[in-house]
């Protein structure tokens, strides 16, 4: 796997994280890949906004190719996407080909990019069962996003009761 992350998840199962502070990110901040329940509550998460030659795409959240996440009652403030739900196809992703029954709920997010993401990355049979409701985006340059690059199938997205407070 290319790339430092402050934390990488790989492989796992039955994750929780509540209450932690994770930051000053060299380049993605939370790597959850091919993983399966995984929790983050009432955390923080403060990446750089400026993104330059040594740290680039400043990403907050990527679960990828990964089935139930939440991600729930968090602040995130990033430089790229603060949630960006993907299918890379790096590592050995036996357990899981696809992306499922990904919640982000009750946030508040700042990013200098997209906040609420499905791709850029979409290598991966399905994307589905994925939930963003109820978070406030206080600036974002695209709040909301859908990205499918590649060959997934993106089916059952649901985007409800979400607040956009500035946008550029």
């Amino acid at each position: 796997l290319n790339g430092m992350r402050l934390l990488l998840i790989r492989k796992s199962s039955k994750i929780r994280f509540e209450g932690v502070l994770l930051k000053d990110a060299a380049r993605w901040n939370t790597h959850i890949l091919g993983s399966e329940d995984v929790s983050f509550r009432r955390c923080k998460l403060m990446n750089s906004l400026i993104n330059n030659e040594q740290f680039g795409s400043l990403d907050g959240w990527d679960p990828d190719a990964s089935r139930r996440v939440l991600i729930e009652d968090c602040f995130g403030w990033a430089g790229d996407d603060n949630v960006a739900i993907k299918c890379t196809g790096r590592g050995a992703l036996d357990s899981c080909h696809s992306v499922e029954d990904i919640t982000v709920r009750g946030n508040v997010f700042l990013t200098k990019k997209t906040s609420l993401k499905i791709g850029t990355e979409t290598r991966c049979e399905r994307m589905r069962n994925i939930v963003f409701e109820d978070n406030d985006i206080i600036e974002a340059d695209r709040p909301f996003g859908v990205n499918v690059r590649d060959r997934a199938l993106v089916e059952n997205v649901l985007f409800r009761n979400n607040r956009v407070e500035y946008n550029y």
